[in-house]
């Protein structure tokens, strides 16, 4: 995955660096190389995903059995399996 990442002279010494499509997800070094490494690591950070995001497979099975999405996918397999 390619995501752009801007790297900034800061006026105290050092680089700024953030990610546009990514809000908040900011970072800072003494050089270059420390300043990528720092958004890197925030990068994963914030695409890593949190135990609020993860959705357990009983709720996903109870949703899917409430709308009936499982039984159109075996209606779909058998007219496939003709």
């Amino acid at each position: 995955m390619k995501i752009k990442v801007v790297l900034e002279p800061s006026e105290e010494g050092g680089y700024t660096t953030y990610v546009p499509s990514l809000p908040g997800c900011i970072s800072e070094g003494e050089d270059v190389k420390e300043a990528l490494a720092n958004i890197s690591e925030a990068i994963e950070l914030y695409l890593e995903p949190t135990e609020d995001d993860l959705v357990p497979k009983a709720d996903i099975a109870e949703k899917r059995q409430r709308c009936g999405c499982q039984d159109r996918g075996k209606e779909q397999e058998s007219d496939h399996s003709a």
